[in-house]
């Protein structure tokens, strides 16, 4: 069948294109449900909208089809949260996805049936299962409840590279986890559900991520600029603190180049910044890479998140990642520049690159 995959960017959705595709259906098109103007992230029960952004060069770059993406309606809301949902509401978000797909088919008819990454919330389920009903649509769960341990495995098996974009669960520290690849968190995610039963795909809300690579992606994403923002605008590192990636910059980059630009300055391609800083200076790095200036009345300290590689022995490539930060104690610390160099100068230390 052709079908519309619902995406958010996260890797249940994309992960379910690639079911669906290894299914034999025909992908012709995403939709996404972006959150209200000037809005960061949806108070939503149904989408994920964090890292919302990025979306357009996710689908219609990396993934290489068309992307039809609507706001959120600010005045639709989760009225109706009863574990069923047999007649529309207006003024219920699930009337937005309602409007969202009612587009793609005006625009695309020959698509039949639609794709979603819901994996135990039969609350998300429900709804789309009854949008599609009225609609004359075909839902496609394939990932609807595998166990989560397997399905995280068989995710990062099958060569789903994806990054923390939204913490909210004990254990998970913003500064620390966001931005974080889902493999290199995958020990850490059983600790987790070892001493808070935290679910290892995230299915209680306890984190959200970004798929920046896929074996469909034509093209790898890159995320160029980058910053933690904290909605309750606590900015410490208390271990239940809610973080948010917000993606400022990013591109599709084709996967030979990203294989064989391993150089540290090339690296340096990533920046996280406070989110109440003011950003009113740009300034050029190495390798071309625009680093923001920050301005601020108390002393500001910038971390950047720095992918190591080495070439090793018969040519294997070794990647892992790296914090790297330096302090800044001027009022005034002006150009990122010298931070930015101390992050490649580690780099370099460590790997003797």
């Amino acid at each position: 069948m052709k079908f519309c995959a619902l995406v958010s960017g996260g890797k249940d959705s994309i992960y379910a294109v690639m079911e669906a595709v290894k299914n034999g259906h025909e992908l012709v098109c995403c939709a996404h449900l972006g959150p209200p103007p000037e809005v960061l992230e949806s108070n939503s029960y149904m989408f994920q909208s964090a890292a919302s952004s990025a979306l357009p060069i996710l689908v219609e770059e990396c993934l290489g089809v068309p992307l039809i993406m609507r706001r959120a309606t600010p005045e639709r809301l989760a009225v109706n949260t009863n574990m069923t949902y047999a007649d529309a509401v207006n003024n219920d978000e699930v009337e937005d996805l309602f409007d969202l797909l009612s587009e793609v088919i005006s625009k695309y008819n020959e698509v039949v049936a639609i794709s979603c990454g819901a994996l135990f919330s039969n609350y998300q389920r429900i709804r789309v299962e009854h949008v599609c009903s009225r609609l004359g649509l075909t839902p496609l769960s394939f990932l609807w409840r595998i166990p989560q341990h397997r399905l995280l495995d068989a995710m990062i098996a099958d060569g789903v590279q994806a990054v923390l974009v939204k913490v909210a669960a004990p254990g998970l520290i913003p500064r620390k986890h966001l931005n974080r690849d889902l493999g290199f968190l995958r020990a850490h995610f059983d600790k987790l559900h070892q001493k808070f039963q935290f679910h290892i795909c995230g299915e209680g809300g306890e984190y959200e991520s970004l798929v920046v690579d896929c074996p469909l992606f034509k093209q790898k994403l890159v995320l160029d600029e980058i910053e933690i923002v904290f909605p309750d605008g606590d900015e410490s590192n208390n271990v239940d603190e809610v973080g948010i990636l917000n993606v400022l910059k990013c591109h599709a980059q084709s996967k030979e180049q990203s294989a064989m630009d391993i150089s540290p300055q090339h690296l340096l391609s990533q920046r996280i910044a406070h989110s109440d800083c003011t950003r009113n200076k740009d300034c050029t790095g190495g390798d071309g890479i625009t680093v923001k200036e920050c301005k601020s009345n108390t002393p500001i300290s910038h971390s950047y998140f720095l992918p190591e590689g080495k070439l090793g022995a018969g040519g294997l490539l070794h990647l892992s990642s790296v914090y790297a930060t330096k302090r800044v104690e001027s009022k005034n610390p002006g150009c990122a520049e010298a931070e930015a160099e101390a992050a490649v100068e580690l780099c370099e230390d460590k790997f003797s690159l």
